[in-house]
């Protein structure tokens, strides 16, 4: 996100809300579904068009929302609490 580019992304990771909130991307039910991740990068706006512009510009505002070390605490936050579920 920081470098303007758009995430395709699921559920399961940190920022997914980040991608929904600012509509910088698309979040896919699980990393399984290969043809729903192939399907979100094909409706991607093709550089150089206004919508990718645009869509570059939100991705950059909202990486300024989590800094890369507040992704890794919630990754780690989220692993850990995996981590005890499946105990």
């Amino acid at each position: 996100l920081s470098h303007g580019l758009p995430a395709v992304s699921t559920e399961f990771l940190g920022a997914g809300y980040l991608v929904r909130e600012h509509d910088v991307g698309t979040l896919v039910t699980t990393p399984k579904e290969t043809g729903e991740i192939a399907a979100a990068l094909d409706a991607l706006p093709r550089g150089g068009t206004v919508e990718a512009d645009a869509l570059a510009t939100r991705a950059r505002t909202a990486a300024d929302f989590m800094t890369p070390e507040d992704y890794l605490r919630r990754l780690e936050s989220l692993y850990s609490e995996l981590s005890i579920r499946s105990r």
